[in-house]
């Protein structure tokens, strides 16, 4: 097969704008480097080439820089949340935001630490159905950092970015602190700035877990209205190694100097409570009858006590009932037996559970669960009517009281800075581990406190 050449007629002219321009032309203006005379050289003279500029030497690894974004462009703060509807669909994640611009006295927490407490497993069983879908989260008390203060506002003028801070964040039937970011009210949310001395000596992780405990038995032993605390009172604090009962007793020794303190609860526990500040610890489940020991430590004024390790201790204490019980497990059995070991004049109960033991295992323990018969003024109705007066009280936290918890903050950390307060953690988990969290405090044996620990996402 033969090739065929192909002849194409190139036009010697072109119409351009309407004007006929030459080829020869046409290539003078598209090509002036090559028909400059001053630029023809010879192809393989390769000295006649201009010599290529150097590249600029890198003399170090090239930085890459973020660039904040300005806050005027930015609409929210996304967070990440631990959140249920009811309890019969576990929490899950859920992604929410903070709008900006922020309200007057408010600001951003970026959550380091929270604690699981009782009251939040009293919440989840009380929604055993929820037709309005509004999403509940877990925790009352936390610590953080401040991420981003309003700008309007005198109280929101005491905070700066960066600043260490903890506090309560008591919205019963609404979101928790389980939440990577949360928005506080000034007006509404009790919180302290943490100094360096408070923070090198507990860290954002115990003072995650303090808060609520020591606020409640702070508002437990404020209740007191008859007699009073003074160095010589005698207090027996039933429950004494629960979060709350710790608190009640270092309270008790340091903040009102009470020097005679009985605690009732576990023998592996007694050393914790003991240095605490309990003067005698009883193990109840060593006394086959409870109200005998006590009886015979009051009336003796010493008892011979079996120790943790196994040996016989005697302890000594004054030859007196009680002037106050502070009862933090529930029940009947010191109530009933309040004629053999509480002050017959002035005498005072106080229950922050009611009749019904407090059980974390079972559904019915919910929200409003500790009952009384009669309710509180009934309960002290039937007291006085049916022996010796005494002063009857169920106690419940108040978190309305903005002002009166701030001052309870600050005198917390005071006590801290002055070594006079300990936390006793049991266990930290992380965000996602928070069903584990939740199993470890339904089994009423976690001495300390039960703490969730929040990444970074």
């Amino acid at each position: 097969m033969t090739k065929k050449s192909v002849l194409f007629n190139v036009p010697k002219e072109f119409n351009i704008n309407d004007e006929r321009v030459s080829v020869d032309e046409l290539d003078s203006q598209i090509n002036p480097y090559l028909h400059n005379d001053k630029h023809q050289h010879d192809p393989d003279d390769v000295a006649a080439l201009p010599s290529p500029k150097e590249l600029p030497q890198i003399t170090a690894e090239p930085k890459r820089v973020r660039v904040g974004r300005p806050l005027r462009h930015v609409k929210h703060k996304p967070t990440k949340e631990v959140t249920y509807i009811n309890n019969q669909i576990f929490p899950k994640f859920s992604y929410e935001k903070i709008k900006f611009p922020l309200k007057p006295n408010t600001l951003i927490v970026h959550v380091k630490y929270f604690a699981v407490n009782p009251i939040d497993l009293k919440i989840w069983n009380y929604y055993t159905s929820d037709l309005t879908g509004a999403k509940k989260g877990f925790g009352r008390e936390y610590s953080g950092e401040v991420y981003q203060v309003s700008e309007e506002g005198d109280q929101a003028a005491a905070f700066e970015e960066g600043d260490a801070v903890t506090g309560l964040y008591y919205h019963l039937f609404n979101k928790g602190c389980s939440a990577s970011h949360i928005l506080i009210d000034l007006n509404k949310d009790p919180i302290v700035r943490v100094d360096d001395v408070s923070l090198s000596l507990f860290g954002y992780q115990k003072l995650g877990g303090w808060a609520y405990n020591f606020a409640t038995a702070f508002q437990v032993l404020n209740s007191i209205t008859a007699g009073g605390l003074n160095s010589e009172s005698t207090v027996l604090v039933n429950g004494g190694s629960t979060g709350t009962g710790l608190m009640t007793i270092q309270i008790l020794k340091h903040y009102f100097h009470v020097s005679n303190i009985v605690a009732i609860c576990s023998g592996t526990a007694s050393d914790l409570v003991t240095q605490c500040g309990a003067s005698v610890v009883i193990d109840y489940k060593k006394e086959f009858d409870l109200i005998k020991s006590i009886s015979t430590l009051l009336t003796n004024g010493k008892k011979t006590i079996i120790d943790r390790h196994g040996n016989e201790v005697e302890v000594l204490y004054p030859d007196k009932k009680f002037d106050i019980i502070v009862d933090y497990l529930g029940g009947t059995t010191l109530l009933e037996a309040h004629q053999q070991i509480l002050n017959d004049r002035n005498g005072t109960y106080l229950t922050t559970v009611g009749d019904k033991r407090a059980n974390y295992r079972s559904k019915e323990f919910v929200y409003g669960s500790g009952t009384v018969v009669g309710g509180g003024y009934g309960r002290g109705a039937l007291l006085m009517f049916g022996g010796p007066r005494i002063n009857y009280k169920m106690v419940n936290f108040d978190g309305s009281n903005v002002k009166n918890l701030n001052n309870l903050l600050k005198i917390g950390l005071e006590m801290i800075r002055q070594s006079q307060l300990q936390v006793k953690v049991n266990s930290v988990f992380k965000m996602t581990e928070i069903k584990k969290a939740l199993d470890k405090l339904k089994t009423q044996h976690a001495l300390g406190k039960v703490l969730v620990e929040v990444e970074d996402f």
